[in-house]
């Protein structure tokens, strides 16, 4: 579903800037998250942000992946950009 979202915005100008609003207000998301936890800097955000896309998901899951099996690669790798035990 989230691919097909993505390739109508490509071709609908108004869908487009829904998803980059959806998209901004997840990044604002990790910034009040992070910044609970320690300093938020931009490049912890954008690594975060990147690493908790629908894309980056779905390319660690591939073909053989559950979600189920995918969540701990990503909270581990979370982790370990905020410096926390993993």
């Amino acid at each position: 579903m989230h691919r097909r979202l993505l390739a109508l915005g490509a071709l609908d100008a108004g869908l487009d800037r829904t998803l980059a609003a959806r998209q901004e207000w997840r990044r604002q998301g990790l910034r009040v998250i992070v910044g609970r936890i320690r300093e938020a800097r931009d490049e912890t955000i954008d690594l975060l942000f990147a690493l908790t896309s629908f894309q980056t998901f779905d390319v660690l899951a591939g073909p053989t992946r559950t979600p189920a099996d995918v969540a701990p690669i990503v909270l581990r790798a979370a982790r370990a950009i905020l410096d926390l035990p993993i």
